[in-house]
This record gives C-alpha cells, structure tokens and sequence, in this order.
C-alpha cells in the first residue's frame, strides 16, 4: 500500500506505456459538443420547426378561435412543460434524458415504457414530416416554376439520417442553415402583411369561428392542431451530455 501523501512520478508500474499512450491520446481528443445558438436551433426544431402543419387551423377553427389558441396555448401548456425540462434537465443532466428521469423517479418498468412509447411516436412523427416536406416542395416548385418534381422522401429521409449518425452537433449545425431557410420566407410574408394591413386595416380576428361551427366544436379541433405545433420540449433532454455546461446553457434556452 503506498502511503497517503506520497507522489508518484512517470508511469505507475502496472501500467505498461503502451497502454499510458493509448488514455492519452484518447484524452486529447476533443468533442465538439453544442453551445447557447446549437441548442437553441434544436429546440426550435424539435418543438415546432416553423409554422408549417398548422395551415388547417384558420379552416378547421377560424382565425379568431386559431388566434387564441396559439396566444394562450404558450401560457398554459409550453411555459409550465418548458420549466419543468429545464428543472430536470439541470438537476439531472443525464444522457437518455427524460428516459432516466422516468427510471430515476418510477423504476425500469416505467422507464422502458417511455421508451418503447416515444420510439413508436417518433416512428410516426418523422414519417409525417418527410411528407410535409415532400408536399411544401412539390406546391412551391410547382406554382413558383412550372416544375413537377419526383418523390423526394427517401432522399430526405436518408438525409437526415446521416446528420444524426454524425451526431448532435451535426444537427445543431444544419438546424442553424434549415433556421435561415424557414424564418427568411415567414419574416418576408408578415412585412408584406403588415404594409397591407395597415395601407387597408381590417379585423383579421373575424370570424371567430367558422360558419355553423360552435365554440366548443372549434375549440376541440383547433386544440389538437396547435397541441402538435407546441409539443417536444423534453426531447432536448436526450442530448444533455453533448452540451457545453448544461447547467448555464439549458436555463437560457
């Protein structure tokens, strides 16, 4: 036993040199792990990825019913469910997130049960978004050039599937170029709008509801399509060790 308070120097004798040179050439390998803007991107995208999905809401609902879901939505449903990832995420930033939350506060059972629910949901939710993307590129080629492309779901999804095997900040570098291409034309479209609006004011609020259709019924439908558009603010959780300092960077984001 070597006594307490003595220092070693060199290489500890069971250790042979070639092993010591292997831990430190794997220690200066330096993971690029995700800052304040990567996460910040990949929240916007795992939530709602811009305001694509939600173009049934005015016929479904009607703009004044769609304008008040997604004004309260925020309040009652993302702020409380934000605060509460950001509690766990900074109290256990652990990989696997919200599925060790699960393990941590209910037993393996419940947690394999998140698991095996959330793999089947994203089997699902990713399949609706290559079609969403496959149908916008399609209608916009089409209407803005007179171009009728082929069907471009399997490329887009094996796209995608790379920049995930790359890792997350892969992803959080891509969601930086896929931003600038989802907000440019929004930003354009609600300039655009205010200049109208304000050269010929009109109540956009009206009608409230679509023509016989009640509150409730309007309320109902309009409830589920804002639901999908505000939904995933755990799924952050999942890369929590490939953040830089989580601690600082989760609470702002």
């Amino acid at each position: 036993m070597i006594p307490k308070g003595t220092e070693l120097s060199g290489v500890s004798p069971g250790i042979s040199s070639g092993r010591m040179a292997g831990v430190q050439g794997a220690s200066r390998v330096q993971v690029r792990k995700l800052g304040l803007w990567g996460v910040i991107m990949v929240i916007s995208f795992v939530v709602a990825g811009g305001a694509f999905g939600i173009e049934p809401l005015i016929a479904s609902s009607g703009p004044g019913m769609a304008l008040i879901l997604i004004l309260v939505t925020p309040f009652i449903y993302s702020i409380p469910t934000a605060l509460m990832v950001t509690e766990l995420a900074t109290a256990m930033p652990v990989a696997g997130g919200y599925y060790a939350w699960v393990k941590r506060g209910l037993g393996p059972f419940w947690a394999f049960m998140q698991g095996w629910s959330s793999w089947l949901y994203g089997l699902v939710i990713a399949a609706s978004f290559g079609v969403l993307f496959a149908n916008y590129t399609s209608s916009f080629l089409n209407l803005a050039f007179g171009v009728t492309v082929l069907d471009s779901r399997p490329l887009l999804k094996w796209l995608f599937v790379l920049l995930n095997v790359r890792g997350a900040h892969a992803v959080s570098d891509s969601s930086k170029l896929f931003a600038a291409m989802v907000f440019a034309p929004f930003i354009v479209m609600i300039v655009l709008a205010l200049v109208k609006w304000v050269a010929n004011p009109v109540n956009v609020a009206l009608p409230i509801t679509p023509p016989g259709i009640g509150l409730l019924g309007a309320f109902g439908v309009g409830l589920f399509v804002v639901l999908y558009n505000f939904l995933g603010w755990n799924s952050v959780s999942t890369v929590l060790e490939e953040i830089t300092n989580p601690l600082r960077v989760i609470k702002p984001c």
